[in-house]
């Protein structure tokens, strides 16, 4: 485990938000829903097959880019969230050890290891392999 100072420099350097990956996600998920609104709105519903193709190959399309724009926004949230608590108990725990009298030591060593957190971003592949197919899928439905 590191030093809470460089805990801390970690933490900050990981809360912070990258400008091109939050444009490229409102990006893709402004552009994915689009289609995906487009596709639902504009779509005649006449009971033939190429039709039907032709709605589930565009929703697929919409999807393959709507999905990573917010799988980002859920997972750099949900991770930011996870730091800034570890942060919080690293403060309180900082704050309380030197309260606590000497003889009290053992009791205070469950509140010095506090492990790092762990983020989402492992889950990357899932989210862009499902992108991936979901537009070679669209790619082999649409005419």
């Amino acid at each position: 485990m590191s030093t809470p100072a460089n805990t801390e420099d970690w933490a900050d350097e990981y809360l912070k938000i990258s400008l091109w990956e939050g444009f490229w996600a409102t990006a893709a998920t402004l552009f994915g829903f689009m289609i995906i609104v487009l596709d639902i709105f504009a779509t005649d519903y006449a009971p033939q097959a190429f039709v039907w193709r032709v709605f589930v190959g565009m929703l697929l399309f919409g999807l393959a880019f709507f999905l990573p724009g917010v799988w980002w926004y859920y997972a750099s949230f949900k991770d930011r969230k996870t730091v800034r608590e570890y942060l919080e108990t690293l403060h309180r725990n900082g704050y309380h050890n030197p309260l606590v009298a000497a003889a009290d030591y053992e009791e205070t060593q469950g509140t010095r290891g506090v492990e790092l957190p762990s983020v989402i971003k492992p889950w990357w592949i899932f989210v862009v392999a499902g992108a991936f197919a979901a537009g070679i899928i669209s790619g082999l439905i649409l005419p």
